[in-house]
């Protein structure tokens, strides 16, 4: 008789879609509000659009989404996005980047794209192992309005949103577990190509990207390579307590053989590249 009226009472109690987990919004709901915005939905709306759907399917809302939280939301996805597009820069091997420009009431409109061999992310429930696609994917990095349409202003513009994406991810728990920070010299060394249109402009950003790539590349070699020689001379010394006893002279003394090293090692690199008839 007890679970005759127990189960009476649940035919009689509706079911209710349950939108939070304690005090926040479970990732199906904030899915859900990130598929309405991009269908145009507006973000005062929101809320009553998902309230109406669960309602004329017989399980009501929960809770009602505040105009508030739908814009909540979006800035999340927006920091995830980083966050993803930081993770996926930092485990490539390279990636290409495009954009192209208009102007609407004399303000110029630039939209940036980046695309990169992104990993198979319904693989990886299954498997440990990171697997990339062997198709490139065309990632967004957002519509923005300059100034001028110069090619200075359009190359600015490129190493703000790639400065964005490496502070976000090195200052979140998932680029604190990588082994190296992502820089703006590994953003320009994976940087393999910029498509565009025909413009001036646009072939003028590039040239100047190019530009800056080989001068950060040329200095990061530099330094790595010196920090290589130098770590090296450490450990032969008998390591960094060592050297931390040595006195200010035999620090000096060091450091100018480090250097004859280092011009000995580079010219005799140089000369191996050299064809034979240069070699005499």
């Amino acid at each position: 008789m007890k679970l005759q009226k127990l189960t009476q009472k649940e035919q009689l109690t509706p079911l209710v879609h349950k939108l939070k987990h304690g005090q926040s919004y479970i990732l199906q709901t904030q899915a859900l509000v990130h598929a309405l915005v991009l269908a145009g939905c507006s973000q005062t709306q929101v809320g009553s659009v998902i309230r109406t759907v669960l309602g004329a399917l017989g399980t009501p809302a929960s809770h009602r989404i505040s105009c508030w939280t739908v814009g909540r939301v979006i800035l999340e996805g927006g920091i995830a996005a980083k966050l993803q597009l930081g993770s996926e820069i930092s485990n490539a091997k390279g990636f290409t980047i495009s954009g192209d420009s208009t102007s609407h009431q004399k303000m110029d409109i630039h939209s940036q794209h980046l695309s990169i061999r992104a990993p198979h992310y319904s693989r990886l429930r299954n498997t440990p192992n990171q697997v990339n696609s062997d198709i490139p994917q065309t990632q967004s990095l957002g519509v923005t309005s300059n100034l001028d349409h110069s090619s200075e202003t359009s190359k600015q513009g490129w190493v703000q949103v790639a400065v964005d994406v490496i502070d976000t991810f090195n200052s979140s728990p998932l680029g604190k577990k990588v082994d190296e920070k992502l820089t703006m010299c590994t953003f320009l060394k994976l940087l393999k190509g910029m498509n565009g249109d025909h413009a001036s402009t646009e072939k003028s950003t590039a040239q100047l990207l190019q530009s800056m790539k080989k001068d950060s590349l040329t200095l990061g070699d530099l330094v790595q390579y010196v920090s290589g020689v130098k770590m090296e001379q450490i450990r032969d010394i008998g390591g960094i307590e060592v050297w931390g006893q040595l006195t200010e002279e035999e620090h000096f003394e060091c450091d100018q053989a480090l250097m004859k090293k280092i011009i000995h090692q580079l010219g005799q690199d140089y000369y191996n590249t050299l064809p034979a008839h240069k070699k005499r």
